[in-house]
C-alpha cells in the first residue's frame, strides 16, 4: 500500500501528521511526547511513567477517572498510553462519527490535568503493584536485568517504571514541574491515521490541541554512555523458578545506522520464527527450552541485540553453548541465500501485515516523527531490506558478536558465574 502522508506544524509548534487509509471506518489519534525514562534523574526514576498514569485521573472537564473512562467506553473507543525510553504516547481509536468526543477527552486530560494530591498518592500503590507484577514475570523482568548488565547505573540501565523507593518519593511538585517542562507543543507530534483527510486532521488538531503549552522541552535527554569492551559479563538475579530465564545481549547501534537493515535480517534468521536457527537448534533438536527468540532494541543513541529463552534447569550451560555456536557460525559463514530470501520475506510481510490497522500505522509514523523529525515510508525501508547482501549480514555479525561485549543475564537459583562467562571467550 502506498500511503499519502501530510504534515503540518501548528502555530504553537505541534506537529500534525495525517495518514489517510481507504476502506476503513476507524480513526486513530496518537499523541507522542518526546520524553521518557532517558530524560530522568536517578532520584526521579519512573516519573515519566507516573505522569502517564496520572493524566487519566481527572481533568478540568472530566473530573474523575470514571468520567474519562466512561466517556471513552461509552463510544466504544480503544485507548491506552505507553512510556518508553525516549517517548511517551497516548492514543484513542474510534469510528469516524465519534472522533470529536474522543479528542475532547484526550485533549482535556493532556492540557488541563488536575493532578490532585489524593490521586497522586493513590496511584503510587497502583504503580507499585504494576512493578510487582512485572518483577514476578521472569520472561519480562529478564530484559531489565540484561539492560542493567549492559548499561549499569544510568537511565538506559534502569527500569522505565522506576523503583519502589523512587516512586514513593515523587511529590506533587515533582509531577507539576515535570509536566510544565516537558509537555510542550514543540515536544509533541500528533498523528491521525484512518478514515480522515489531511484537511480534517489539521482542523481537528487546531480545535482540540491549540491550548497545549507553548515552548520547547526544558529537560534534556541524558545521552546513553556506551559500554566499553572489557570482558564477558554475567549478571544473575537469584530467584526460585521452575526454569532458568536467560538473556544474552550485545550493544549495537542507533535506529538511524545504515547497518540496521542487515541487523534486521540477521535477527530474523537467528531467532525470528519456528524455522529460525536458534529455535531449530535449541528447542527442536535438543529440547532445551519451550521459547527462544532474538530481537533488537534501538533509539536515537543506543541499541542492543538480545536473545531470550527459558531453559530447563540443569541445562543452562548446554543451552548457552549451543547459542554461542550459532553466533560463531554466522560470523564465519554468514547466512545462506535461502535464509536471506526467507528473512526478507518475513520482514516485508511482518511490516505490511502489521500496518493493516490504523493504530499500527499511526504508531509507525509517530515514533519516527517524535524521535527523528522525519519519516521513512514503509516501502523505502523494505527497499533497503531487499538490498541486504550475504556479506552485509556477516559483517554486522562480526561487528556486534564480540566476546568482550557479551552480557548474560539470568533469573535462576544460584549458579556459578565463571563457567558461564568462559562460554563466551571463544565467540
Amino acid at each position: 500500500m502506498i500511503y499519502q502522508t501530510h504534515k503540518q506544524t501548528l502555530k504553537n509548534g505541534l506537529r500534525v501528521v495525517t495518514v489517510p487509509i481507504k476502506n476503513t471506518n476507524a480513526i486513530t489519534a496518537f499523541l507522542f511526547i518526546g520524553t521518557g525514562s532517558h530524560h530522568e534523574s536517578k532520584e526521579l526514576s519512573g516519573i515519566s511513567h507516573y505522569l502517564e498514569h496520572l493524566f487519566f485521573k481527572g481533568s478540568k472537564k472530566y473530573k474523575t477517572p470514571y468520567d474519562i473512562a466512561s466517556t471513552l467506553d461509552g463510544i466504544g473507543a480503544h485507548y491506552n498510553a505507553f512510556t518508553s525510553e525516549e517517548w511517551t504516547a497516548f492514543y484513542v481509536k474510534t469510528i469516524e462519527d465519534n472522533v470529536e468526543i474522543a479528542l475532547d477527552v484526550m485533549s482535556d486530560f493532556l492540557e488541563n490535568p488536575l493532578f490532585t494530591a489524593a490521586e497522586i498518592e493513590r496511584e503510587k500503590e497502583v504503580i507499585l503493584e504494576e512493578l510487582n507484577m512485572y518483577n514476578d514475570t521472569p520472561s519480562r523482568r529478564i530484559i531489565d536485568v540484561l539492560q542493567e548488565a549492559l548499561y549499569g547505573d544510568q537511565p538506559a540501565g534502569r527500569d522505565i517504571g522506576g523503583t519502589p523507593k523512587t516512586v514513593k518519593s515523587i511529590t506533587k511538585n515533582n509531577v507539576v514541574d515535570y509536566f510544565e517542562k516537558q509537555y510542550k507543543a514543540d515536544n509533541m507530534a500528533l498523528v491521525f491515521a484512518g478514515n480522515i483527510t489531511p484537511e480534517n486532521g489539521t482542523k481537528l488538531a487546531r480545535k482540540y490541541f491549540d491550548a497545549i503549552l507553548v515552548g520547547k522541552n526544558e529537560i534534556e535527554k541524558r545521552p546513553v554512555a556506551q559500554i566499553s569492551p572489557s570482558a564477558p559479563t554475567v549478571q544473575i538475579e537469584e530467584k526460585q523458578t521452575d526454569q532458568v530465564h536467560l538473556a544474552i545481549g550485545f550493544p549495537t547501534f542507533s535506529m538511524t545506522d545504515e547497518r540496521r537493515y542487515a541487523l534486521r535480517i540477521l535477527t530474523s534468521t537467528l531467532g525470528g520464527g519456528m524455522s529460525s536457527r536458534l529455535f531449530t537448534e535449541v528447542r527442536e533438536k535438543r529440547g532445551l527450552c519451550y521459547a527462544i527468540a532474538a530481537s533488537n532494541e534501538s533509539g536515537t543513541d543506543y541499541g542492543f541485540f538480545f536473545i531470550y529463552s527459558g531453559v530447563t534447569k540443569g541445562k543452562t550451560d548446554q543451552a548457552i553453548k549451543t547459542i554461542v555456536e550459532e553466533l560463531k557460525k554466522v560470523k564465519q559463514h554468514s547466512v545462506t541465500k535461502q535464509e536471506l530470501q526467507k528473512a526478507q520475506n518475513i520482514v516485508e510481510s511482518g511490516l505490511l501485515l502489521g500496518l493493516e490497522q490504523s493504530d499500527s500505522v499511526a504508531q509507525f509514523w509517530g515514533v519516527q516523527e517524535i524521535l527523528k523529525n522525519e519519516i521513512q515510508p514503509p516501502r523505502e525501508y523494505l527497499d533497503h531490506i531487499q538490498k541486504v547482501t550475504l556479506d552485509d549480514v556477516q559483517s554486522v555479525a562480526n561487528d556486534i558478536f564480540v566476546p568482550a561485549q557479551a552480557r548474560l543475564a539470568l533469573i535462576s537459583p544460584k549458579h556459578e558465574v565463571e563457567p558461564l562467562r568462559k562460554l563466551f571467550l571463544n565467540l
